[in-house]
């Protein structure tokens, strides 16, 4: 296996990773934000966020950096799209911290309530733009023998 491929391999898990990790935040605190849970479970989601969503968001951002100038993807605006939404996504992640970070200090802090769909659509979005690649300059051939079956 080539070395691209183990980037695109580190990339989509990384990606999981932090999406994961984003929509269990927006979980935890759309909970809190109705009372107040234990100091220590706090302590604990802001650990995580720290040791295991922030590294994911990282690996997520450098190999698809990597990835899309090995493949030569600037050029192409479905990219474009897809770091915006994923711009939008870490905006969202930052706004988790933050509001993790008053939760610890004791404030209850408000939670939108549309995050939660607009991570799904956000998801949904960057998929097909990564498997469709709309508004390519180079659109790749499809295989005839898999249209057949």
């Amino acid at each position: 296996m080539s070395g691209y491929i183990w980037i695109k391999v580190l990339h989509v898990t990384a990606a999981f990773v932090f999406f994961a990790g984003v929509v269990a935040t927006s979980l935890f605190l759309s909970v809190a934000g109705s009372s107040a849970p234990p100091p220590q479970i706090i302590h604990r989601i802001r650990r995580w966020d720290r040791r295991i969503i922030q590294p994911a968001m990282l690996l997520t951002w450098g190999l698809g950096i990597l990835a899309a100038s090995i493949g030569g993807w600037f050029a192409q605006g479905w990219l474009f799209i897809k770091i915006g939404l994923v711009v939008l996504l870490s905006a969202i992640h930052g706004l988790q911290t933050s509001r993790l970070r008053r939760l610890a200090d004791g404030t209850v802090p408000s939670v939108a309530a549309w995050i939660g769909p607009a991570l799904l659509v956000m998801l949904v979005a960057i998929v097909f733009l990564v498997i469709v690649k709309p508004l390519s300059l180079l659109q790749p051939a499809l295989p005839t023998s898999s249209m057949n079956n």
